[in-house]
């Protein structure tokens, strides 16, 4: 019976933050492909983009129903979470239709995407930034054999070979 009740344990010990990391991804990936929400932004504070343009374009709900409200604890509604953080989650299917026709009044894209393509999303995004990560790495490589050729801006190394 002690071995049933620590695989138990240990089965929701594990499936529980999976299951919040899977959600906080789906609900967090990028709406725009060059757009990663978290690597370096502009900052924006002098910026003339408004407060609502800025949290709509910046997230994406996922369907609602049942499932997907239990699952990401209402979280699934990332534009009305971003809008009103401090609001309880189980209220954001109420504000939903709301937000939504603010969103068209001011020309604004209400995002909602399914489950699965939330899915397909996250595996793209995360292809993109991997893109991008390989292409700066490889610019950082190249920096150093400069520096260490004895290269600067001014005197620029003759042959640097790249692999």
């Amino acid at each position: 019976m002690g071995h049933l009740h620590e695989r138990t344990s240990l089965s929701l010990s594990l499936s529980l933050p999976l299951s919040l990391s899977l959600s906080l991804s789906l609900s967090h990936s990028s709406t725009q492909p060059h757009n990663a929400q978290h690597l370096p932004r502009p900052i924006l504070e002098d910026s003339e983009i408004d407060w609502l343009k800025l949290q709509v374009d910046a997230t994406q709900n996922i369907d609602g129903g049942f499932f997907n409200n239990w699952f990401t604890g209402h979280l699934n509604y990332q534009v009305e979470h971003h809008l009103f953080p401090t609001m309880p989650r189980h209220r954001y299917p109420e504000v939903a239709a709301r937000v939504r026709a603010l969103c068209e009044r001011n020309g604004l894209k209400y995002r909602v995407r399914g489950l699965w393509q939330s899915f397909v999303d996250v595996v793209d995004q995360l292809g993109v930034i991997a893109v991008v990560y390989k292409e700066e790495k490889q610019k950082r490589k190249l920096a150093r054999a400069q520096r260490a050729a004895g290269a600067s801006p001014d005197k620029p190394a003759v042959a640097i070979k790249q692999q």
